[in-house]
């Protein structure tokens, strides 16, 4: 097998099998938002046929050159067409794969590398194998085979007396959550330098699924009197959907209303028949605790990193 950037030709076949695979961040409703700096790798089987595939973005970190995970991705999306049911065979076409990715990243002109992967691929010996750092990360997944009544008796008896007046009826989430009420809840709430460089890319990426494409989107937001409280903003393939993001108004009066929007966008996800939702960026500490008291499955997932060891603090 090899790996390598794909042509104009080759999108149209690497976006359909993306969307074949359930790799929301390798669709085209994912893709759009972005320009020349996405690139697509394709994954090519010995007789040059399309297989998978995975993106990253070529970015600069402190003015360095970097190939990095996309804005607001967990993970680089890739996907694999063929699905093989013998055990060693399957494990030989993963080794394939990865040998294939590393050897394609390798030859990227960038002195920073940092590409995460789904937690379902996670054999990276070959990546460590050839000079890559490979670290672990965590998300909570929720598995949503589970009956609703199932699935809200794991989570936090605190997190469900928080939201007693959602269960009772006397509050209610609602997923006609605009763009702009997005991006203005985002900006209030999260004051970083970090959201304002990224908020030109987040308005195009809210377009692209809100406005466009609201069959791939779960969007709520909570509203106390005129002002809205709290929101949530999810995106999701066939199978898998990803909370990409929330933001809380602690101004309002619903200073408990922060679980809302996720439980109500967990039940939207169900209810589409999707079979996982996960939490997204599980490991920064400040949320992880939050994330936790919805009662998913701690899951990791890995990162593969080269740099020169001078420039290793940007990976941090």
């Amino acid at each position: 097998m090899i790996a390598r950037e794909i042509s104009e030709v080759e999108k149209s076949s690497f976006l359909k099998i993306a969307e074949e695979c359930d790799s929301v961040f390798c669709s085209n409703s994912f893709s759009s938002s972005f320009g020349p700096e996405l690139v697509h790798f394709g994954i090519f089987d010995k007789t040059q046929t399309l297989v998978g595939g995975f993106v990253a973005l070529r970015a600069k970190l402190k003015g360095i050159s970097a190939l990095i995970d996309p804005t607001y991705a967990p993970h680089c999306g890739l996907f694999l067409q063929k699905k093989i049911e013998n055990g060693f065979k399957r494990n030989q076409q993963i080794k394939k794969v990865m040998e294939a990715i590393t050897t394609c990243l390798n030859a990227q002109k960038v002195k920073i590398i940092s590409i995460s992967f789904p937690p379902e691929f996670n054999d990276l010996q070959i990546a460590q194998w050839t000079g890559f750092d490979v670290k672990v990360k965590y998300t909570y997944r929720l598995d949503l085979k589970l009956s609703l009544e199932n699935i809200i008796s794991g989570y936090n008896p605190k997190l469900k007396s928080s939201m007693q007046k959602f269960f009772n009826g006397e509050l209610l989430a609602s997923p006609d959550l605009s763009t702009n009420e997005l991006i203005r809840m985002i900006r209030s709430s999260q004051k970083s330098k970090n959201i304002k460089k990224n908020e030109a890319h987040l308005e195009k990426l809210a377009q692209s699924f809100i406005e466009k494409n609201k069959h791939a989107t779960i969007a709520y937001k909570l509203t106390y009197g005129d002002n809205i409280s709290n929101v949530t903003f999810c995106i999701h393939g066939s199978k898998t959907c990803y909370y990409l993001m929330g933001a809380l108004n602690k101004e309002t009066q619903g200073k408990n209303a922060g679980p809302i929007c996720i439980h109500q966008s967990i039940v939207e996800a169900k209810l589409r028949n999707l079979s996982v939702f996960d939490f997204e960026g599980s490991s920064i500490p400040a949320i992880e605790s939050f994330f936790r008291s919805f009662g998913g499955e701690l899951t990791p997932y890995y990162r593969l990193q080269k740099c020169p060891s001078l420039l290793k603090r940007f990976l941090k």
